[in-house]
């Protein structure tokens, strides 16, 4: 039998053979284009306080910029006896920390021994590169001493000058002795958090020591976060 006798009882042709093969490139091209267009499309941004007015709630917020649109939800759990400012969980006006512009404020009216604020920031898709800085971590000797403990693991702290420790639960943030007032307006009490991995929410518990007396408000802020959703 000849090869051409084979190939008409097959009913295949070189020429369909041929044609078979020129249909199949687009459909390989296609699947490898995609992943790489999906990934234009992936940028980071920036939730700015300023974009929000100083004293509204704060509650789900978009981060502007973001592709995929990403919210990020602020939540805040007080422990039993504590008593919250009225601006605390709010959007406050600087200066604080050194910042000039608007900041999410976390604030006690007459602290005591052992009060705590659970502060939760939790996002619609897990984000990856997640920094913020907490602002104007002081103490007074006769009454605040603020101490921050980060409860999500896999974290990176940049401390300044008047910061001490680790966050974590034996040697949380706080000021260096002797201690005193940081000036609104200065940075030297702020600790820059980052997380490099992917995070879905993250939290910190902000707390006055049990061997701590006073009848001061304590407050510490909390600037722009960066995130990105990829």
């Amino acid at each position: 039998m000849s090869a051409l006798e084979t190939e008409a009882k097959s009913g295949l042709t070189r020429r369909s053979l041929v044609t078979g093969a020129v249909w199949s490139v687009p459909i390989i091209a296609a699947a490898t284009a995609t992943p790489l267009a999906s990934a234009s499309q992936c940028t980071a941004g920036t939730l700015d306080w300023a974009a929000l007015a100083a004293g509204a709630n704060v509650t789900t917020v978009t981060v502007p910029g973001t592709a995929p649109t990403t919210t990020a939800t602020f939540s805040i759990t007080y422990s039993s006896g504590s008593t919250p400012s009225a601006a605390s969980g709010r959007v406050a006006a600087g200066p604080q920390g050194g910042v000039t512009g608007n900041y999410y404020r976390i604030e006690f009216s007459n602290p005591i021994p052992n009060n705590s604020a659970t502060v939760r920031i939790a996002f619609n898709r897990p984000v990856t590169g997640l920094s913020f800085p907490l602002l104007d971590i002081d103490a007074t000797t006769n009454g605040y001493r603020d101490n921050v403990e980060v409860l999500t693991a896999g974290f990176a702290a940049a401390r300044q000058a008047r910061v001490i420790g680790a966050g974590t639960a034996g040697d949380p943030f706080r000021m260096d002795t002797p201690y005193g007032n940081i000036a609104p307006t200065s940075n030297q009490g702020n600790v820059q958090l980052t997380w490099a991995a992917p995070v879905s929410a993250v939290e910190f518990r902000y707390f006055q020591p049990g061997d701590s007396t006073n009848s001061q408000n304590m407050v510490i802020g909390l600037g722009n976060l960066a995130v990105n959703p990829c």
